[in-house]
């Protein structure tokens, strides 16, 4: 039976060759050769509510221009001629999410949003309304309907499904007598209960962060699918109400420059997002973990100096902060170890 099997394999394999050269030159010849696909055209959109769900510093003036409240709010620090300050109304094409990107990098942006915190308080999404102001006033019947709209955006969102979806899988939870209302049904809905749902996993984080005595955090950096430098953050430590260990991540920063400088920068602006002080990490910091990499280990300028040294370069900013451990990941040594064995 197998010999047979394999004589009949030959065979088709034999009269495939025969067919690929028997085919006439001119009919080769008059296949027109594939034409190379077209670039990616940039993603234009009209302004919509992720706009201001993603940049918090986002608003709408008057006159329906967007603006940067930031750099509204202290003009003597900001650039008069930039879009964001002046006020800006897009293109012929709509809002391209790369230039409230790119104004969220610019130094006197992150200058004008320290004296906002500094003067004005914490920076709160201008979406999602404060929490505390109204989760007293709602009733049982919407408390279960937002509820249900929660699980539905969640499961949406770790599950890697589209948004679009968010309709239907309400119709499912519907189906299944589950509270789902008849309002915010829609993609508009799952921005707004996704920013409702940020803010509140927000708050959660800022309470339990201030209770722990010490933590430390985990560093990794990498580059976005456009190829900028960004370094994902996570925080470990002791929630002492609970007694339990927490691990938290919090979240993906953009970086100007893929450097220790640019990296410990980050840290400390993320942090301070998710309530932790610098004289609170001064107190609490104590250990950080990273992979091996000259930016994060250089015993000169990479992030392990700038943290514990006292000294060195003079256009660098030392903490002394000798007592914090950098330790190099586990897994990242494991994977070079790994490395090393399969080429033996």
């Amino acid at each position: 039976m197998l010999q047979r099997w394999l004589n009949v394999k030959h065979n088709e394999k034999t009269q495939q060759k025969k067919n690929t050269t028997n085919i006439p030159i001119a009919t080769v010849s008059e296949e027109k050769p594939t034409q190379p696909k077209p670039k990616a055209k940039p993603e234009w959109t009209e302004l919509s509510l992720q706009h201001f769900v993603k940049y918090k510093w986002v608003f709408k003036k008057d006159d329906g221009l967007v603006g940067c409240k930031f750099c509204v709010q202290f003009p003597n620090i900001s650039k008069q001629t930039e879009n964001f300050v002046k006020g800006w109304g897009g293109t012929a094409n709509g809002y391209k999410f790369e230039a409230f990107a790119r104004h969220q990098e610019k130094d006197f942006h992150k200058k004008c949003k320290q004296e906002w915190e500094k003067n004005l308080g914490e920076v709160t999404n201008n979406v999602a309304p404060e929490v505390s102001t109204w989760i007293a006033k709602i009733s049982d019947n919407f408390r279960d309907e937002l509820c249900t709209k929660v699980i539905a955006e969640n499961w949406l969102s770790t599950e890697d499904v589209a948004a679009d979806k968010y309709g239907s899988l309400l119709d499912a939870f519907e189906q299944a007598k589950a509270n789902v209302g008849t309002t915010y049904r829609n993609r508009h809905g799952f921005d707004v209960v996704n920013a409702v749902h940020s803010d509140m996993i927000l708050a959660d984080q800022k309470m339990c962060f201030q209770g722990m005595r010490y933590f430390s955090l985990n560093v990794d950096l990498g580059t976005d699918k456009a190829g900028r430098p960004q370094e994902a953050i996570s925080l470990r430590g002791v929630d002492t109400q609970k007694g339990e260990l927490v691990t938290a991540a919090l979240g993906f920063t953009q970086v100007r420059h893929a450097n220790a400088t640019c990296c410990k920068d980050s840290l400390f602006a993320k942090m301070a997002e998710h309530g932790i002080s610098k004289e609170k990490a001064r107190k609490s910091w104590i250990a950080v973990g990273a992979d091996g990499a000259s930016v994060n280990m250089g015993s000169y300028a990479g992030l392990k100096a700038l943290i514990q040294n006292e000294s060195g370069d003079a256009n660098l900013e030392y903490l002394g902060w000798w007592w914090i451990l950098v330790l190099q990941c586990v897994f990242h040594l494991m994977q070079l170890t790994l490395q090393d064995l399969s080429r033996i």
